[in-house]
């Protein structure tokens, strides 16, 4: 075994089969592959592993959902994945993926000695792992924007081809933008009749302050579309349930594709 396998040390930190990406409707997850693809064009010229940060302006706009499923379809693709819960305030991987919440992010970044990939839990014998929040810090701001996070994320990326990092929302704290220096890029996620304008521009500009690069948008939750009804290929956008008790549903990124700079 190589010296950057990953081993699973905790024999119960297992990830339920179907929590993920098998749950998906058929539309949705073609949505995700969309989005797969138009990041594959945003780092057309890069070389190396892509960190990507995702968040929103509040919470309830799916930016967790998101990470999780565009990490699920990026392994999916055949690529070596870490997704990494950096919301130390208010974790929801222990939940939504019934996963131990701890030992993760926070005990690594205390304990410099433990080591870095016995915290990692792996999805289902594949390529996909979870890092999740470890136990609730009192300085969740200052552990995020320490030199062990990017000692961390440094090493990470000589075993992974890509670090997805599920951040706070913009405007609740300032973890975002702290942590978007160690990306090369963030996607953002709005919702439906959820996402306020006037909050997504003072996300923007709290992000324009760090010189954050913003890749893109992801549009949770849009409405059907009767134009987009795809009826040869057995599907349509925005025709099926994503959230539960959530209808008429579906996600599409409208990503601008500006290629990043090695």
């Amino acid at each position: 075994m190589g010296a950057n396998a990953v081993i699973n040390e905790n024999p119960t930190s297992t990830v339920v089969k179907h929590s993920i990406g098998k749950t998906l409707s058929f539309s949705t997850s073609e949505s995700f592959k969309s989005l797969r693809t138009n990041l594959s064009y945003s780092f057309a010229d890069y070389e190396g592993c892509r960190v990507i940060g995702v968040t929103s302006a509040d919470r309830f706009e799916g930016k967790t959902t998101t990470a999780i499923n565009l990490a699920y379809t990026l392994m999916e693709s055949g690529k070596k994945v870490l997704l990494m819960e950096c919301d130390l305030r208010l974790p929801s991987f222990s939940e939504k993926l019934k996963i131990p919440s701890s030992p993760g992010l926070s005990n690594v970044l205390i304990n410099p000695t433990q080591n870095r990939l016995s915290s990692l839990i792996e999805y289902n014998n594949t390529n996909l792992y979870f890092l999740t929040s470890g136990d609730i810090p009192p300085n969740p701001s200052e552990l995020l924007a320490s030199k062990a996070m990017g000692e961390l994320i440094d090493y990470y990326s000589t075993v992974f081809e890509y670090i997805l990092l599920d951040l706070p929302p913009t405007l609740a704290v300032t973890d975002a933008p702290v942590v978007s220096k160690y990306t090369n890029g963030l996607l953002f996620v709005v919702r439906h009749n959820l996402t306020d304008r006037l909050r997504l521009r003072d996300s923007m500009y709290q992000l324009s302050l760090v010189d954050a690069r913003i890749l893109g948008f992801v549009y949770n939750c849009s409405p059907r579309t009767e134009n987009r009804t795809r009826t040869k290929y057995g599907y349509r956008y925005g025709s099926e349930q994503y959230y539960k008790g959530h209808n008429n549903t579906t996600k599409r990124s409208i990503l601008n594709r500006r290629k990043l700079k090695k």
